[in-house]
């Protein structure tokens, strides 16, 4: 019996930290472009490419979870935080898969011109992975920047989180596409960033 339960504990850990999802995002940070193609070996189909977007959806609700949190805190509760939470939630798991589709597509025409060579579901896959992979990273920004603001500098670490976020994504789009080299458009991403905030009041 106490055998038993031992290699279930083993096996429980080994899925959790070694053989699950959360470790291939955390293997995917010591080697971007290995981690898309094996990806790609096991995502065939596009349901599973679905259900990437159903998993970005909920991270990035969670991502917005704390600070959602600690607004309705400094508000007194004025208002009910549950009814908030759960259109959020609706919202996310509804509309975020089909605006990623859209993004994905107009990535994947932008880099179609400048010879890209994925095809429309590899870009997808690159660009879905690469927002998953960045998934950690944003919610621990969202962490300090809603709980900690005081004690750390939340614009360098905001800034650190936005050029972490553009070379993952210009290095995962970049290995779909076979480019040789990810800096061009890691660099536009981080422009195009800039222009946008500049445009923001």
């Amino acid at each position: 019996m106490n055998d038993t339960r031992k290699n279930i504990q083993k096996s429980i850990i080994e899925v959790l930290f070694f053989r699950g999802f959360f470790p291939e995002i955390f293997k995917s940070y010591f080697d971007l472009k290995a981690s898309f193609f094996s990806q790609l070996a096991k995502c065939k189909s596009e349901s599973r490419l679905l259900a990437y977007g159903f998993t970005i959806s909920i991270l990035l609700f969670f991502e917005r979870l704390p600070g959602k949190v600690v607004s309705y805190s400094s508000e007194g509760f004025q208002r009910s935080l549950l009814p908030a939470i759960g259109i959020d939630l609706f919202a996310s798991i509804f509309f975020v898969p089909l605006f990623l589709y859209l993004v994905s597509a107009i990535l994947h025409l932008a880099l179609l011109s400048f010879r890209g060579k994925a095809s429309f579901f590899e870009s997808r896959l690159a660009f879905f992975w690469s927002i998953i992979v960045c998934a950690p990273i944003l919610l621990i920004f969202s962490l300090v920047e809603s709980f900690s603001p005081d004690i750390f500098p939340v614009n360098v670490i905001k800034y650190i989180t936005v050029v972490l976020s553009a070379w993952i994504l210009s290095s995962l789009l970049c290995a779909a596409e076979g480019f040789s080299s990810h800096l061009p458009l890691f660099f536009s991403l981080l422009v195009s960033y800039l222009f946008l905030l500049s445009l923001i009041p």
